[in-house]
């Protein structure tokens, strides 16, 4: 679905997502098949490259794929993504990688309260399990 640079993690994330901005789609919400992950080599994928998927590095052509109506829509989506994706990196202390999602991104900016604790999460990591500890130890008392 996606051949530049031999890539090999996200090249179906990169179709469906041109997919669904460009075709009606139909979600349905009754589970038809179970996917087991266990014995797959696609868990085992390190956190760093997901940020090398190509609707992550090849936006440009996604944007230029995309209705008018609907660059807005994915320009949350990115947002949204990028976030989430930034709290995992941030997490797993790449703090680094998490920083260049937001310069990548800074639709990320949008979700002041989601912004504010990656960054405060990135700068002072000790602070979150300090709340943590004392949000468990009120409900004890």
């Amino acid at each position: 679905f996606y051949v530049k640079d031999n890539c090999k993690l996200g090249e179906d994330y990169y179709l469906w997502l041109q997919i669904m901005l460009n075709h009606k789609i139909y979600r349905i919400l009754k589970p038809l098949w179970w996917y087991h992950l266990e014995a797959s080599e696609l868990c085992d994928a390190p956190l760093i490259d997901k940020c090398r998927q190509p609707f992550l590095t090849d936006i440009e052509s996604i944007k230029n794929n995309c209705p008018d109506h609907l660059l807005s829509v994915l320009d949350r989506w990115y947002g949204l993504y990028a976030l989430g994706l930034a709290q995992e990196l941030s997490f797993a202390g790449q703090s680094d990688q998490a920083v260049k999602l937001i310069n990548k991104f800074p639709q990320i900016k949008k979700y002041k309260w989601e912004y504010f604790k990656l960054r405060t999460k990135m700068i002072a990591p000790q602070l979150i399990l300090m709340v943590r500890y004392f949000k468990q130890y009120a409900r004890q008392a």
